[in-house]
């Protein structure tokens, strides 16, 4: 039974689930660049929690992520490194000015 209640959420067995669901991503991503970040979504299916509890992991700044206008994304190698035990330099800390996080700079316009 997939997602049972109940079930291990050891930091150790997320972190296996989590590596385990890179190689699968490897396999995948052979004709393409490798990514860089995940969704929301995806990164909560990886760490095997809720998606708004992963939402609010992110609002604190446990989770890093970065927003580009309206969308969050989950910074794959600063997480995977976290999922290590490796320090981790929080790439964005909560910031009530945009809900969270920071926003990506706009490019700056020609004169």
């Amino acid at each position: 039974m997939i997602g049972r209640i109940g079930a291990s959420r050891t930091p150790d067995s997320a972190a296996n689930r989590c590596r385990e669901l890179l190689r699968k991503m490897e396999v995948a991503l052979v004709d393409r660049p490798e990514r860089l970040v995940l969704s929301v979504t995806e990164a909560a299916e990886m760490l095997g929690i809720s998606r708004s509890l992963a939402y609010e992991l992110v609002a604190r700044g446990e989770l890093p992520a970065r927003r580009f206008g309206s969308r969050i994304v989950v910074l794959l190698r600063p997480l995977q490194r976290l999922l290590d035990g490796e320090p981790v330099d929080k790439p964005a800390g909560p910031s009530p000015a945009h809900g969270g996080l920071p926003a990506v700079p706009a490019p700056a316009r020609a004169s």
